[in-house]
């Protein structure tokens, strides 16, 4: 990312508040590392796999929670331990 990007992030963080932790943070987050290799492709991979994977909880809770409501002949069945 563009210095000035990175540099306006981070202002734009402290002006809001956050702790200076969360500012160092996005400022090393943001900023390319060492012999200026861009970081924002591994930023947004990891956005979108955890974006996936909310997706692939969503849609198992989708299909299991029907089954568990069928399945069950009286309320409190599921939380009986013994």
């Amino acid at each position: 990312m563009a210095p000035a990007l990175v540099h306006s992030a981070s202002r734009a963080a402290a002006r809001a508040g956050l702790p200076a932790t969360a500012v160092i943070g996005i400022r090393h987050a943001l900023d390319r590392g060492r012999g200026g290799q861009p970081v924002g492709t591994a930023l947004l991979g990891m956005v979108m796999a955890v974006a996936a994977l909310g997706v692939l909880v969503v849609a198992n809770l989708v299909a299991a929670v029907p089954a568990l409501l069928a399945a069950r002949s009286h309320p409190g069945e599921l939380l009986r331990t013994g």
